[in-house]
């Protein structure tokens, strides 16, 4: 799908001005959402849209909230074009009523609160998706907005699988040493990057497992020691080996 977008003069509209609850308990999933658009001045007969989507280029649907002097109450909307709730993104956008293609004022990366429970600012490094991935049991994909473990579908419970405790201690230093050498090593990444993104607040993540390499990650000596540091530092913190002896021997009374 298509889309010429014109963004000329559109304003920002704050994830504390979006609330995006989904309920996942009966499928098709549904979502609601409440929108604090007052404080923007927009036209008041300005189109609202709510977007759900997954992925950077992946599917999307759009769904007409009404505008912004009368917004859908209360708005009431069905997941049904997505086989899952995991991983799903929301974007609002205001758009100009006789310029279909003028953005007003958008809010962009906008996840979702499951049903009953409270809302957090929180959001996790990496998602965790099921994906066909014929004989592999993971991988690590880049082609979204932020890195996405994926796990083989074929396994049958994946979210059982991602959460075990075997399975994190083999995988999670695996993935952190995969990510951060995409960062430094194979994007050659400088550090020049706005706060929101991705790599910012991997790196972020990585330095408070390894402090002390501030000035030296982008020396290419800097950047392998700094990794290793942080992936021990990982597997140090969940306790990988004993996690995974635990898993090869559950009941060494018995040996």
């Amino acid at each position: 799908m298509i889309r010429r977008i014109n963004h000329t003069g559109r304003r920002r509209i704050l994830r504390e001005h979006v609330a995006i609850v989904v309920d996942d308990r009966c499928m098709p999933a549904t979502f609601t959402a409440q929108l604090k658009l007052d404080g923007f001045k927009f036209n008041s007969d300005a189109r609202v849209v709510i977007e759900a989507y997954r992925g950077s280029g992946g599917l999307w649907i759009g769904y007409d909230w009404g505008c912004v002097s009368a917004l859908r109450k209360p708005p009431t909307a069905t997941l049904d074009g997505f086989e899952s709730v995991e991983g799903l993104l929301f974007r609002v956008r205001v758009i100009a009523v006789h310029e279909p293609h003028q953005i007003l004022g958008e809010a962009d990366k906008i996840p979702f609160v499951p049903v009953g429970e409270a809302p957090t600012n929180k959001q996790p490094l990496i998602k965790t998706l099921p994906a066909e991935l014929g004989d592999l049991v993971w991988d690590v994909n880049f082609d979204d907005e932020t890195p996405v473990l994926r796990v083989n579908r074929s396994l049958g419970n994946w979210q059982v699988v991602a959460y075990d405790k075997a399975f994190r201690a083999l995988v999670y230093p695996a993935v952190l040493r995969e990510i951060l050498t995409r960062i430094l090593i194979v994007d050659n990444w400088t550090g020049d990057s706005e706060d929101d993104d991705w790599r910012v607040k991997w790196i972020k993540f990585a330095h408070k497992l390894a402090p002390g390499y501030d000035d030296s990650i982008f020396d290419e000596s800097g950047k392998w020691e700094f990794i290793d540091a942080s992936v021990l530092a990982v597997a140090r913190e969940i306790s990988a080996a004993d996690c995974f002896l635990n898993h090869l021997n559950p009941n060494p009374e018995r040996t």
